[in-house]
């Protein structure tokens, strides 16, 4: 699993994870306003397999 992050704004950190199949750009019309008084940080994980 490879995990990508983004972090913004300062103050009490919030945990952003994305749920369903839009990823982390579910959150965006939501980081501005929460990155004013808070540390945001937006998850993103995406599995690559291996298998033959």
């Amino acid at each position: 699993m490879k995990m990508q992050c983004e972090v913004t704004g300062s103050g009490r950190p919030i945990v952003l994870v994305p749920g369903g199949l839009t990823g982390w750009v579910s959150w965006e019309p939501f980081v501005k306003s929460f990155s004013e008084n808070r540390t945001v940080i937006r998850v993103s994980a995406s599995v690559k397999s291996n298998a033959e």
